[in-house]
């Protein structure tokens, strides 16, 4: 990303700089994302369903959003900031979109351990020596 480590004996005591920075608002973004992924708590796999019914949800997700920006862009030594370019932003959305992906991840291990935990596993013996078994549960949460 071609930024100078934050933490260098030259970079203490110069401000806010850009490394923070990423730091900041990646985590910001992810949390934004994160707040997506949070509306569908049941094991509903499609986050985006229904989202048009919550219009309050949307304008308060999107104002954070264009406050986030503008707290980056233009809060400066008040809000120890530094502006960012976009290669930067691009990789602050790349890992707060990745939030949605690792959602559905969540979603997948706590699916694969239900069917696990719930599956009847009936072992029978037709022929010597020969192991078969035959599963049966439910394929829905």
């Amino acid at each position: 990303m071609d930024i100078e480590y934050g933490q260098t004996a030259k970079a203490i005591g110069q401000g806010p700089n850009q490394h923070f920075t990423i730091i900041f608002n990646t985590f910001v973004l992810m949390t934004l994302f994160n707040e997506l992924n949070a509306r569908k708590v049941h094991g509903q796999r499609n986050i985006f369903t229904g989202i048009k019914n919550n219009p309050i949800f949307i304008l308060i997700w999107l104002i954070t959003f264009i406050m986030q920006i503008f707290i980056i862009q233009f809060g400066g030594q008040a809000l120890s900031t530094k502006p960012l370019e976009l290669d930067h932003w691009m990789w602050c959305l790349l890992f707060g979109v990745g939030q949605l992906t690792w959602g559905q991840v969540c979603h997948l291990f706590i699916y694969l351990i239900f069917l696990i935990k719930n599956a009847k596993i009936i072992i029978y013996y037709p022929v010597p020596f020969v192991l078969t078994a035959r599963f049966s549960g439910t394929n829905s949460y």
